[in-house]
C-alpha cells in the first residue's frame, strides 16, 4: 500500500510541474488538467484512507484533501467516519 501511495504522490508532483507548461504551450487544456489532478488527488486520498481504515465500502470527497466521510466495513458491519473525527483522534 505504501508503495502505491508513494507512486501516486510522485506522479502528482510531476504533473504539478509539467501541467502548467503544457497548458501554456497549448498541449493540454486547463479544465482537462484540473480534472486529471482532481482524480489523481482523489485516488491518493482513497489509498491513504484505505491504509488508515481497512476495507472502505464508500467514500465521499469535497476536493480539499482526504475523504470527508468514509464508510468502512468490519465484520460485515458498516460504519461511517468523518474527516473531523479522524483528525481529532490523531
Amino acid at each position: 500500500m505504501m508503495e502505491q501511495i508513494s507512486e501516486v504522490e510522485r506522479e502528482l508532483s510531476i504533473r504539478k510541474n509539467v501541467y502548467p507548461k503544457w497548458i501554456k504551450t497549448g498541449r493540454l487544456a486547463k479544465p482537462t488538467a484540473e480534472r486529471c489532478m482532481a482524480r489523481l488527488t482523489a485516488a491518493l486520498a482513497s489509498l491513504r484512507t484505505l491504509g488508515q481504515f481497512g476495507k472502505v465500502v464508500q467514500a465521499e470527497y469535497d476536493g480539499s484533501g482526504p475523504a470527508v466521510r468514509v464508510q468502512v466495513s468490519q465484520n460485515d458491519v458498516a460504519t461511517w467516519y468523518s474527516r473531523e473525527v479522524a483528525e481529532n483522534e490523531q
